[in-house]
Formats: C-alpha cells, sequence, structure tokens
C-alpha cells in the first residue's frame, strides 16, 4: 500500500509515557504513527551504524481520527497517514553524531 515506508525494526518497542489514547481506534493509529515514524528515522541514518543503538522518543497527537467505531480506518485515514509518512521521509532533521 506505502511502498516508500521501510519496515519498523524488529526491536522497536512501544511505552506510552504521558497518557492516553481516547479510544481503541486512536490507539491503533498512534501505534501505527509511532512505528512508522521510528522506522524511517532509524532507515534515514541509525539503521547504517552496525551495533550502534538508540532510543527514539516521539510525541503523537492526532486530531479527530475519522475511523469506524469498530476500528476500522476510513480512507482519509490512510491518506493522511501516507501523506504524513512522505512528509517525514522527505524531512531530514535528524542525524547520527559522535564525539572523539
Amino acid at each position: 500500500m506505502f511502498p516508500f515506508l521501510p519496515p519498523p525494526h524488529p526491536s522497536t518497542t512501544l511505552t506510552p509515557l504521558f497518557g492516553v489514547p481516547p479510544n481503541a481506534h486512536a490507539r491503533v493509529l498512534h501505534d501505527l504513527y509511532a512505528l512508522q515514524v521510528g522506522a524511517i528515522v532509524f532507515a534515514g541514518g541509525m539503521g547504517s551504524l552496525e551495533g550502534v543503538e538508540k532510543p527514539v522518543v516521539l510525541g503523537i497527537a492526532l486530531k479527530g481520527a475519522s475511523g469506524d467505531e469498530d476500528g476500522g480506518v476510513s480512507e482519509e485515514d490512510r491518506k493522511c497517514f501516507g501523506e504524513v509518512m512522505e512528509m517525514v521521509s522527505e524531512c531530514r532533521v535528524w542525524s547520527v553524531r559522535f564525539d572523539d
């Protein structure tokens, strides 16, 4: 569906730090966004460094999810997800630096 996206790293762990999503549908979307943004960041530089693992902390806030109450994902949700992931993929504000 989104062939330009890297797969999430197998050791990724999601841990809520502040609050919880308002419902199960929002929780699934928050988790999906967090996993995929983490994968993009990892693939954008962290993944090229063998043996280096650094935590990535993400803050996720989604405005009014429009999916089905049964937890389904609407076409609007899919389109928004694809657009956000494309923007994150294009934006390289993170970098990996080591001080000697």
